[in-house]
């Protein structure tokens, strides 16, 4: 018998099966296709490397990672220092970083005022992810 059911298998869906299981609820996951994982199913894209093949980017909290023991199970995470990057014809791209004083210095080199609004307006994004960020949590 279970106490809750939820439609669908992609991994938001398997971490709140993770979680109401372990708050000793026998959650049922009803899923149409043939395999779970949703936006992070897993492809190898060249021999030996494996990667979500339908998001770039898989998005979970550190805490989620820890208790679900995935590093146990062998997923590794990589962390790219770039977050977007996009090429100019004729000169050198543009490429924005993790790294906050990195991106001033990429834009300087397209725009100086722009590299100067820059950093306040991460600041800005910063702040209004950390107000989101406390919502997820």
């Amino acid at each position: 018998m279970h106490d809750a059911i939820i439609i669908g298998a992609g991994h938001n869906a398997l971490v709140a099966a993770f979680y109401l299981a372990k708050a000793g609820r026998r959650p049922l996951v009803l899923e149409k296709q043939p395999h779970v994982g949703g936006g992070a199913v897993t492809t190898e894209i060249h021999p030996g490397f494996k990667c979500p093949s339908l998001s770039h980017e898989i998005l979970l909290e550190e805490q989620i990672v820890t208790d679900l023991d995935l590093k146990r199970h062998g997923v590794d995470f990589l962390h790219v220092p770039a977050l977007a990057c996009a090429p100019s014809p004729g000169g050198p791209p543009l490429v924005l970083h993790d790294d906050a004083a990195a991106t001033v210095g990429a834009l300087r080199t397209f725009n100086v005022r722009d590299a100067e609004a820059y950093a306040s307006f991460r600041a800005s994004i910063e702040r209004l992810a950390s107000v989101i960020g406390a919502t997820f949590d």
